[in-house]
């Protein structure tokens, strides 16, 4: 998959120097319960967009971002050393599977600030978790498929009046109701209503009696 970088970026890796940095969006919850973790492969906070992540040493493992030859849907698998409690207790209790995350690749400057802009190399939907023997300190595993794993799900809305109702029940449009009978066969004209059949007209002979 080919991405971009930046004008900046792309004179940072020029240079002799270059500090590449690792910028992970972790989420085990999706929707209004949603609690991000922002997690940074350096060995101190970075801020960037707005956020402080988190240099704590959580975030030092991952296996490199894959993308399937065929369909081009890849997967990230991430390892967390040294978590606290907190977030071993919501991997015990059952994650939601719809939470979503991210990770980035940027580059730091001579003062350890960013450079504009990191590039996003991945997006996907919490897959599964693992708590690991790592000795004394407490380790997860979590994997991660990719979004595009939606573009492979069946979708079971149809161009019904019954699907469209499903979405909006409150709404009076009606235009799917004759969908139906159309996927049956339909014969007629569209957007113009049927015109009248013109009869032929017959010429009749009159045949004049003959006067005797």
């Amino acid at each position: 998959m080919t991405r971009g970088l930046s004008a900046s970026m792309l004179t940072a890796v020029s240079e002799s120097v270059v500090r590449p940095v690792y910028l992970l969006d972790l989420a085990f919850a999706s929707g209004a319960n949603a609690h991000h973790f922002y997690l940074s492969s350096r060995h101190k906070d970075v801020t960037w967009n707005s956020l402080s992540w988190l240099g704590n040493g959580w975030f030092q493992e991952w296996d490199s971002v894959s993308d399937d030859d065929e369909s081009g849907i890849g997967g990230l698998s991430v390892v967390l050393t040294g978590v606290p409690e907190e977030l071993t207790s919501i991997v015990l209790n059952g994650p939601s599977q719809k939470a979503q995350s991210s990770l980035w690749l940027g580059l730091l400057d001579g003062s350890d600030a960013i450079i504009v802009d990191p590039i996003q190399i991945f997006s996907g939907f919490l897959d599964t978790c693992e708590l690991l023997d790592a000795g004394d300190e407490s380790a997860i595993r979590v994997t991660f498929e990719s979004e595009a794993i939606i573009l492979d799900r069946e979708c079971n809305l149809r161009y019904t009046e019954q699907s469209q109702a499903a979405l909006f029940p409150h709404t009076l449009d009606r235009a799917f109701r004759h969908v139906e009978s159309i996927a049956n066969g339909f014969s007629g004209y569209w957007g113009v209503p049927e015109p009248i059949k013109k009869q032929k007209k017959t010429k009749r002979t009159n045949k004049k009696r003959r006067k005797r």
